[in-house]
């Protein structure tokens, strides 16, 4: 699982600012992408997908959906036959995931790969030890183990817990990752690691936003990121 890729979330709150920084960071070199999160693919539908595929960047639409197999089937065949590289579900939905997953892999030319989201970066140990009983570490590694078993192609988690999963070979996409020497929005984020200590604790794929966008300079921003992606 050595190969790594950084998304870049597309964030902000108008389509053209979103497709204004897609355009300005396309040039850059090295293994990224852009995110696009579930409100704005509700109100901007996939001809927004399409014209952030025009880069020929990996993509990511975030979605992390916890429904019927119909539901997510219908929700995520679209993004399957558009090229979209990415998408994700609760792993809470447990055997409900297996169908969706297994009929996604019949479209012709589909190379969605869907990701069980364990624990968001936006929650803390209190938390899970409320909700689950457990401690956080335990419940990243039991919702991968469960993610896994009912057929995702790899795990979602924070940054922190990667070291509860060391031993698991599978995808692992980290966010809230905030580079050495760029100030990004860490409060609405509970978990937060930096790009080295990412990759040097086995994540393969990294998400970044507040430090790119919010940057004087988005592209010195993300070659910055996708630098401290290659020290490891």
């Amino acid at each position: 699982m050595s190969e790594r890729l950084l998304y870049v979330a597309l964030d902000l709150n108008e389509q053209g600012k979103n497709l204004s920084l897609a355009e300005q960071l396309a040039e850059v070199g090295g293994q990224f992408g852009y995110k696009i999160n579930a409100d704005h693919y509700s109100l901007w539908g996939l001809p927004y997908v399409q014209e952030l595929q025009r880069h020929r960047r990996p993509i990511f639409v975030d979605l992390k959906l916890n429904n019927g197999p119909r539901t997510m089937t219908r929700i995520l065949a679209p993004l399957a036959e558009t090229g979209v590289n990415h998408s994700n579900v609760w792993a809470l939905a447990e055997r409900l995931i297996t169908p969706t997953v297994e009929a996604l892999r019949q479209i012709e030319g589909s190379q969605l790969k869907v990701l069980g989201v364990t624990v968001t970066s936006r929650f803390d140990e209190e938390y899970c030890q409320r909700h689950f009983g457990r401690s956080l570490d335990a419940t990243v590694k039991h919702f991968t183990e469960v993610a896994l078993d009912v057929g995702c192609d790899g795990v979602i988690l924070p940054g922190t817990c990667l070291s509860a999963i060391r031993d698991i070979e599978t995808v692992k996409l980290v966010s809230g990752v905030r580079p050495l020497g760029l100030v990004g929005d860490s409060a609405q984020q509970r978990e937060v690691i930096t790009p080295q200590e990412a990759i040097a604790n086995g994540a393969n794929i990294l998400v970044c936003g507040s430090p790119i966008y919010k940057s004087a300079n988005p592209v010195v921003a993300l070659e910055t990121i996708l630098s401290q992606m290659a020290v490891n």
